[in-house]
């Protein structure tokens, strides 16, 4: 009897060791039929260690992949002889899980599997998923209170006029608690619209639990756009889809796949009878100036500083643009200093935009440059702004007021001025007075107060020269750095011709005020004798003259320069010199 029961002990541990020789594993799918766009998991259980080789289709992505160890069973003794003989063994289970999903129906084929441990490699089966196209998903959080999980494309308005600001969000709610997610496709607008992403990442994502209707869901928004149409029509919002990790059973994360309905939004058109100054402003806005111009005269410059706050679509507006009077040039853009945030309300703060303005005209004026206008969107109607009119005065220059050829020898210096003396009154016919010693006495000096009143006016009139050649002077240097800009911006663009004839014309606009003449009285030898009476050395002489040649040569040629010669620089640099060279 002993030696039966030795016998059945030996066989179970030898049919045990058998088992720990049998290698198994298996794939499966759950489920095998699935929509568009939903998860299902393939699922390799093996009983020893190794690894998984699957060829997924290329409709197929694989979102996750987990591996998990599972224990079941336990050991048993039994006395054999007296002496105890360990039979049974803790079962092993090796799980890999993938979650995957298919964005096209169809019917695919998952082949070519393997598993490969340490005595060998086990070909899996192939199996087959049908995938069908799902229905459309409804982006109304009430339709979808039955489900687990979903997702919401909210907007913070339904019908919006082009222009005005509107808030996309995408929201999932999950009945589990939300442990992960991944694999994140945004919604994408459809329709001629500017955006602005107003989350950065995923990565500082907030989970909050609410209920609805009574039923509890943890929520997580997951991107939010600042969207401002800029045509009328419609914006369509297509669906997103995430992957949602939650807490399933044995604590361990499950997935699944949310995909989100779409949603539209009515863009209007703005009202016709827009007024002046309307440039697509749409918000509530306010328009503050400065005019910084005190005591000017001719040839000055001062700013014109143009302050626009509120809230709206101020972040898109272009410049304002001046509509200055024929007297005045605005030089270059202006400087534009920018306080705007984004948000609910679209952009909101404030642009200051400062013009740099030259006076070229001695007179007086309504100094009333620019209009504004804006749409308010929730009182649904034009607003226009009343920028306050001003009166501003402009000295003509001393130079030209007393530049009239004829009036050398009436002109006097009084502090640092000119201005004009009248003439002395004749003295009367008086006969007593030739027989008088007094009246010859008179007679007798006028040539020594002659003398003295020619050297005394010739001196005034000197210094009168000097103070007007020194305002003429700062006028011409002005005047041509403001039309050599003009000359630059055509060279950057590339417009030879162009920049050859406002160039041709700066010079020589600089040089007649300089001699104090018109353009069209220049010569190559009236210049010569200028810069010679003036003292300009040799080397400026030739570079004036290269610099001339070469403008006549590319303007009535079809000759192209090289950009290397940068010619503007070299225009700058002969004024330069020659301010600081004329004597």
């Amino acid at each position: 009897m002993k030696s039966f029961i030795f016998f059945i002990s030996l066989l179970f541990v030898a049919i045990g060791f058998a088992q720990d020789e049998q290698f198994k594993a298996t794939l499966k799918l759950n489920p095998s039929q699935i929509q568009t766009n939903e998860t299902f998991e393939v699922i390799v259980e093996a009983n020893t260690n190794g690894t998984v080789d699957i060829e997924f289709p290329d409709e197929i992505s694989v979102l996750n992949r987990t591996k998990q160890i599972q224990s079941s069973g336990g050991n048993w003794t039994v006395i054999v002889n007296g002496k105890p003989v360990n039979s049974g063994k803790t079962e092993t289970t090796y799980v890999f899980k993938y979650i995957a999903r298919a964005s096209r129906k169809g019917t695919y084929l998952i082949k070519n599997a393997s598993y490969k441990h340490s005595k060998g490699v086990i070909e899996l089966n192939p199996l087959t998923i049908q995938i069908t196209e799902a229905p459309p998903v409804s982006n109304s959080v009430k339709s979808n209170l039955g489900k687990p999980f979903f997702g919401i494309i909210n907007t913070s308005r339904s019908e919006v006029y082009i222009g005005e600001p509107v808030i996309i969000s995408s929201k999932v709610y999950s009945r589990g608690r939300i442990t992960d997610v991944g694999d994140y496709q945004p919604l994408s607008i459809e329709g001629i619209a500017h955006k602005t992403d107003l989350f950065k990442n995923l990565d500082n994502l907030q989970v909050k639990n609410e209920k609805i209707e009574g039923i509890g869901f943890q929520t997580m928004k997951i991107s939010e756009d600042l969207v401002i149409p800029q045509e009328a029509g419609e914006i369509i919002c297509t669906p997103f889809s995430i992957q949602l990790g939650y807490q399933g059973n044995f604590f361990f994360t499950d997935y699944t796949r949310i995909q989100s309905g779409s949603s539209r939004i009515k863009v209007r058109p703005l009202p016709s009878g827009a007024p002046n100054g309307f440039s697509g402003a749409v918000g509530d806005f306010k328009v503050t100036t400065k005019l910084e111009a005190n005591d000017l005269k001719e040839g000055d410059v001062f700013v014109y500083t143009v302050r626009l706050e509120g809230k709206g679509n101020i972040h898109l507006l272009s410049t304002p643009e001046l509509n200055l009077p024929e007297a005045f040039e605005q030089y270059g853009d202006p400087v534009k200093k920018e306080n705007i945030s984004l948000g609910y309300q679209g952009g909101e703060g404030s642009i200051e935009y400062e013009f740099t303005i030259q006076a070229q005209e001695g007179g007086e004026y309504d100094w009333h440059p620019m209009y504004f206008s804006y749409f308010n969107p929730k009182d649904k109607r034009y607003v226009s702004i009343e920028i306050p009119k001003e009166k501003l005065s402009i000295k003509k220059s001393e130079f030209e007021a007393v530049a009239d050829g004829s009036i050398q020898r009436d002109v006097q210096v009084k502090g640092k001025g000119l201005r004009y003396i009248s003439d002395t009154p004749s003295l009367k016919d008086d006969h007593f007075l030739i027989e008088t010693i007094i009246f010859w006495t008179f007679i007798l000096l006028i040539p020594l107060v002659a003398v003295g009143s020619g050297v005394i006016l010739k001196k005034r009139r000197d210094n009168g020269d000097e103070i007007a050649a020194a305002g003429l002077s700062k006028r011409a240097s002005k005047l041509a750095q403001r039309e050599l800009a003009k000359a630059q911006e055509l060279w950057n663009k590339g417009d030879i011709k162009s920049f050859a004839d406002e160039g041709l014309r700066a010079l020589q606009a600089y040089l007649a005020k300089k001699m104090k003449c018109v353009p069209s009285e220049l010569s190559k030898e009236s210049i010569e004798a200028a810069f010679s009476a003036h003292s300009i050395s040799e080397k400026d002489r030739n570079e004036w003259f290269a610099i001339l040649e070469k403008l006549e040569f590319i303007k009535y040629t079809s000759f192209s320069t090289d950009k290397e010669e940068n010619l503007p620089d070299r225009m700058r640099s002969i004024i330069t010199n020659l301010d600081q060279s004329w004597s």
